[in-house]
Order: C-alpha cells, then structure tokens, then sequence
C-alpha cells in the first residue's frame, strides 16, 4: 500500500501540473491577478513610457501622461493583448520557442491613444503620430522545459494504473479495520501538499514585501483556484474514510468449539488366550 500511495502522489502531482503550468486556460487566467501586483503594473507603465517618450517634448504633463498609461494599461483591450503575451511566453517556455514576446501592437496603440486623447488632449497629436506602440515582454533566455506536458501526462497515467493496483489489492487482501484507516489517512495526506504550496504559500510571500515575490504569489493564488477544491475533497474523503473505519464496530469472531476430555476406549479381548507353555504360545517377555 506505501507504493501504491507514492503511486498516486505522483499521479496527482502531474494531475495538477497540467491544470496550472501546462494549461494555458490557467495562465490566462493568471493575468488579472498579475496586472494587480505593483511590480508588473510599473513594469509595463515603464515600456509604454518608454516607447512614448521619443515621440513628446520635454514640456510633458508627466501627471497626467502617467494617468493616461494607468487607463491604458486597465482597458480591457490592453489585457486581452497581456493575456495573449502571457500564453505565448508560458507556450515558449514549455515547447522551446522563443521566450521574449510582444504586445499585440494594435490593441496597445488604439488603448493609449484613447486614453491620451481623454486625459491629456494637448498631446494627442504627437502621440497619435506614433503609429505603433510596441511593448516586449518575457527574455530569450527563459528556460525551456522541451516537451514535458507530454511527458507529465504519461508519468501521470502510468502512476495511476499504478496506484489503483496496488491500493485495491491491498484493500482486498486485507479488508480489517487497521488497513481501511491507513488508506483513509493517506488519501486526505494527498491534500497536504496542495494546501501549503496555493493556500499558505502565496500568503507567506506576500508578507515578505518583496516585489519578485509578490508575482510569484500572485500566480500561485490565481493556479489555487484551480487546485484547492481538489485539495479538500481528498481531505474530506480521507478524512471520511477514517471515521467510518473506527466507528464500525469490529466483527465478533465466533467462539471455538470447547472440546471436553475424551473417554477411555475399551477393547475386549475376544480371541482365548494362549498360555505361553501352549505351542503357539508366546512367552510374557520378548527378547530382540
């Protein structure tokens, strides 16, 4: 059963690889929560400042140029164009493409020049001679982990064939109250690890205060919604399963049957016997 159960960590582990780095349904999902953290909201402020900035004079409104990047950067098209950029980096990251991605130019250009054209009309004809805004993100030399989706799949599968054996097995060759216990305390200990990683874990570094750290938090919430309800069905089934297993009264053993004391068995002689001195007789000692 001790296999079988590292059987099904493994399974469950590649299980929630591929509902959060392996799935870009997760990583877009993850950009909100991105675009909320100071660090990447300054970060992409700064591009954008920086691809406006040979295009406007020295006499900049900087108040209100910084207002305008703030509503581009929350206008719904800029996010769709984030959250494009974000999948593409993370697709790179996995297959072995190119790690440093752009903005989709477009959405980027008409975003801040609305926004411009709201709140600083003055310089609006200087910006909207910038035909395209572009604003890179991610670096070419991110790690590339090749094809590991497929890889964590299949690891995954074989895993669970795995554990399914030997757990049932074990079940079946032991059905007593002591190994349905232990499984159930193994089932909700599956729980524990998704616990500290996406509940405790983003909350232990974002009270770091450090900007890098803060990211990483923010990706491990946005994945937790994705992983924790997981989490706690193992526990309540485990949890579930133990109980049951101690509350069930144990089964009585029928009593051995009590033997008593056997009888003496009386054989009657019913052949005459023959005196020794008889022919045919035998003598009352042998000697061999």
């Amino acid at each position: 059963m001790t296999i079988g159960f590292l059987a099904a960590s493994v399974a469950y582990s590649s299980w929630t690889a591929e509902r959060t780095i392996f799935d870009p349904a997760a990583t877009r999902g993850a950009t909100n929560a991105l675009l909320s953290t100071a660090t990447v909201h300054d970060l992409l402020a700064r591009e954008i400042r920086t691809a406006l900035q040979p295009g406007l004079g020295p006499d900049v409104n900087r108040a209100k140029l910084d207002a305008a990047i703030n509503t581009a950067v929350a206008d719904p098209r800029f996010i769709g164009a984030f959250e494009d950029a974000i999948v593409n980096v993370d697709e790179a990251v996995v297959s072995g493409g190119h790690g440093r991605v752009t903005l989709d130019t477009n959405a980027v250009t008409m975003t801040v020049h609305d926004a411009v054209a709201r709140l600083d009309p003055k310089i609006s004809p200087q910006v909207n001679k910038m035909k395209v805004l572009s604003v890179p993100i991610g670096a070419t030399d991110l790690p590339h982990l090749g094809n590991a989706k497929r890889t964590v799949r299949e690891a995954g599968d074989v895993a669970l064939a795995l554990a399914v054996v030997l757990i049932g097995g074990a079940l079946v060759l032991a059905p007593e109250r002591a190994t349905w216990r232990r499984a159930g305390r193994r089932v909700a200990f599956l729980a524990i690890a998704p616990v500290l990683i996406f509940a405790l874990g983003p909350r232990l570094l974002a009270s770091s205060h450090n900007r890098a750290l803060s990211v990483s938090a923010a990706i491990l919430e946005a994945y937790g919604n994705r992983v924790l309800f997981s989490a706690s069905l193992l526990g309540t089934v485990g949890i579930t399963i133990w109980v049951l297993a101690v509350a069930i009264p144990k089964r009585r053993e029928p009593p051995d049957a009590v033997v008593g004391p056997l009888q003496p068995v009386y054989v009657r002689q019913t052949a005459p016997r023959v005196s020794a001195s008889e022919p045919g007789g035998l003598p009352e000692k042998l000697y061999l």
